[in-house]
């Protein structure tokens, strides 16, 4: 009985670890350095993700700013134009009765 006790203070017996837990301990470290790497690669994509919503909102916004300043509209001289003269054209014919000569 008495071998088995230890004096307080006194260094531990020196064991030598086995393969198996030497084995044991790797595939321990490997699993939660494993863990630890998904979380940080999980959170960077996370971050990603609300960077590239953000970059993608302001762009959508420049482009509403960019169509309602005129941007993209038909210049004066173009097309647009053209046809809004002749709209204008057919109304004073109808308003004063008489069609009017070139």
């Amino acid at each position: 009985v008495n071998k088995y006790k230890r004096r307080a203070g006194a260094p531990l017996p020196d064991k030598k670890a086995s393969v198996f837990s030497k084995l044991w301990d790797l595939f321990l470290f490997s699993m939660i350095s494993f863990f630890v790497v998904s979380i940080v690669d999980s959170t960077v994509q996370q971050r990603l993700a609300q960077l590239d919503e953000t970059a993608l909102a302001e762009y959508e916004a420049a482009l509403r700013r960019q169509a309602s300043t005129g941007f993209f509209k038909t210049p004066r001289g173009g097309a647009g134009a053209a046809a809004g003269k002749s709209k204008k054209k057919k109304k004073k014919k109808q308003e004063n009765g008489k069609p009017r000569l070139p």
